[in-house]
């Protein structure tokens, strides 16, 4: 029978990689797995239109630039379906990651049974999160406002701004420049708002459009909220 699934691991720990291989065969022997060992073959590395690719991706490898590798992949191969393996749990970051594209969200406690839901689910197109992930993402929403300050509230915005930020790769400037984009600034207001020339306001709004990867202001307001890359009141 000819395989029509492969499974790439990207990880640098060999054990738990072996691991996730034994538990894969065991539920597919037509299932075929490789082992991507660094972040640096990662982002060298080719899927196969051949097959239903799905990237199991460890999210510590390389904390401070796999948001962005992760974009690259998805934009290069749009039918790749990517699985984050994470270590701690953030409401923020798992929400921004799924509005990047990706499918599935799992941790190490995961279990066999678990696991074989994950990849028949992700092999039909439709997301997963892990159970243990799952409780958490209902106790932060159930969690009574009363519990966090508003000083608290804020932080947690901050930092989901920042991150989704850096998903973008965007500047400091151009996270500004995008703000103002959003409250219906045009060219010149925004130039007289940060003292920058035109040429430069304009320069920013072009450089946006493409981080982005939108063809107007109206797909770039609306990409903005969606992806939290503004505070929304």
């Amino acid at each position: 029978m000819k395989k029509t699934t492969y499974i790439h691991l990207a990880m640098d720990n060999a054990f738990l990689s072996k691991g996730f291989e034994s538990v894969i065969h065991s539920l597919d022997p037509q299932i075929d797995t490789s082992v991507i060992e660094s972040f640096e073959d990662l982002s060298n590395y080719t899927f196969s239109s051949d097959f239903k690719n799905i990237l199991i991706f460890d999210y510590c490898i390389h904390k401070n630039e796999n948001a962005l590798l992760l974009r690259k992949l998805l934009k290069n191969y749009p039918k790749l379906k990517v699985a984050i393996l994470v270590d701690s749990f953030n409401y923020e970051k798992i929400k921004t990651l799924f509005n990047t594209g990706i499918v599935c969200v799992i941790d190490s406690k995961i279990n066999a049974d678990d696991f074989a839901v994950f990849v028949t689910k992700v092999s039909q197109g439709e997301k997963f999160i892990s159970p243990t992930i799952k409780q958490q993402i209902i106790d932060q929403f159930c969690k009574k406002e009363s519990n966090e300050s508003f000083s608290e509230v804020q932080l947690n915005v901050a930092e989901s701004i920042n991150y989704s930020g850096e998903v973008f790769s965007l500047t400091k400037r151009e996270r500004e420049v995008l703000h103002l984009i959003c409250d219906g600034k045009n060219t010149k207001e925004i130039s007289e708002e940060l003292y920058i020339s035109t040429h430069t306001a304009e320069t920013h709004r072009r450089h946006l459009l493409g981080k982005l990867d939108v063809r107007n202001t109206a797909q770039m307001v609306k990409k903005a909220i969606v992806n939290r890359l503004i505070p929304v009141s």
